[in-house]
């Protein structure tokens, strides 16, 4: 009897002590502040989702909560300028250049903020030999960036604003997140037409200056009809494309079958490089040549593009080696290559441009850089053709 006394005892006391381990563990604050720890190491939480035909806003939504991280290329509503494991930038683009930028990361990040604008060459907005714009320097802490158009021409310049959800750096020191270090930033854009004497600053909330005005249509190039759909697409006014490539029948199948995806495919495959999957445009190796360094069917210009990633997602030769961007292919100066263009890594050149001239590997590549055919503006072309 009094053995089965002392096991009640015994079971009630155990029972009376998990239940104030659980209250205990409940309320324990270094509890949570282990969590927040755990969390704090895993970064950023995954942003949730993101329509790419969305038109971006002047002026980004605050606190816009969830989005889906896309391929560059894209537009999108921006976050607002965050803490935490992030980098982000704003960038004056002219020819799908960066001219002047700001970039800085959130306070888990220990790259260095930084603003500024590249050498000559890349203030020769036309080409002639002398600088067209100036760039404001500083470093970085107010988050802008500003153009001065120091010529007497006009130009449309576009204020790029990028996020990424990581810390991010080109040269392991400054923060950094445009130049395809990461194909799943968001980016967002907007068109300005910077004309003589103006000075125009690009901010995280959008476009900020006085004299700014939006890029004048070009007059005479007929009323293309608009179909349903975001953004309103409209079909170009180019020729389309030869098979077996550039054809609008071909290009169905990677456009998910939307005709209007497919024909502006088309314009543009037959205005780069006229249906030829061998074409190449090496001018930025010769001594007063453009900035490119273009490959294949859509002319995939490796100086930005030339990175892991391509190979991972666009190759067939199932590269599993160390990350690495075009800048560990090709020497920068700023955001902007150096000029003649002076090849780092010939390697991995020729296996980015081994997948590029690669007709299947070329269009998926622009099926992703396009956002599946909702954003031409990477191509001079779609100017040309006036896709909109």
């Amino acid at each position: 009897m009094n053995k089965q006394k002392t096991a009640l005892i015994a079971a009630w006391i155990l029972l009376f002590i998990t239940i104030l381990i659980g209250i205990f563990l409940l309320t324990d604050p270094d509890r949570e502040v282990l969590s927040a720890a755990v969390y704090s190491q895993q970064g950023s939480p995954q942003l949730g989702s993101f329509d790419p035909s969305l038109t971006p806003s002047t002026t980004p939504t605050p606190g816009v909560g969830s989005i889906t991280p896309t391929p560059s290329g894209g537009s999108a509503t921006m976050p607002p300028i965050a803490a935490g494991k992030v980098t982000q930038q704003v960038d004056w683009v002219y020819g799908n250049v960066g001219r002047c930028w700001s970039a800085w990361s959130g306070d888990q990040c220990s790259y260095t903020p930084h603003e500024g604008g590249g050498d000559l060459v890349s203030r020769d907005l036309d080409g002639d030999g002398t600088s067209d714009i100036t760039c404001s320097l500083g470093t970085g802490a107010r988050r802008k960036t500003t153009i001065t158009n120091t010529s007497s021409k006009s130009f449309e310049v576009r204020c790029e604003r990028y996020h990424c959800a990581a810390c991010k750096s080109a040269n392991g020191t400054h923060a950094q997140c445009d130049g395809g270090l990461d194909e799943r930033v968001l980016r967002s854009e907007q068109k300005i037409m910077l004309t003589p004497g103006c000075s125009l600053t690009c901010s995280w909330s959008g476009v900020e200056g006085s004299c700014q005005s939006a890029p004048t249509p070009t007059p005479g190039v007929g009323s293309p009809t608009p179909t349903s759909g975001a953004g309103n697409p409209t079909v170009g006014i180019c020729s389309e494309g030869p098979a077996p490539y550039c054809n609008v029948t071909n290009l169905l199948t990677y456009f998910g079958g939307d005709d209007i995806k497919a024909k502006n495919a088309s314009q543009i495959c037959s205005k780069e490089s006229g249906g030829n999957p061998l074409a190449k445009n090496t001018s930025c190796t010769n001594s007063g040549g453009t900035l490119d360094y273009s490959i294949g069917l859509y002319q995939i210009n490796l100086l930005a593009h030339c990175s892991s990633d391509l190979l991972k997602r666009f190759s067939s030769e199932n590269y599993s080696g160390a990350d690495f961007n075009a800048r560990s292919v090709f020497a920068y100066s700023g955001n902007s290559p150096t000029m003649p263009c002076k090849i780092l890594d010939q390697t991995k050149l020729s296996m980015c441009e081994r997948a590029m001239l690669d007709p299947v590997r070329n269009i998926q590549k622009t099926v992703s850089l396009s956002s599946n055919g909702t954003n031409w503006s990477p191509w001079a072309a779609a100017s040309v053709c006036k896709i909109q």
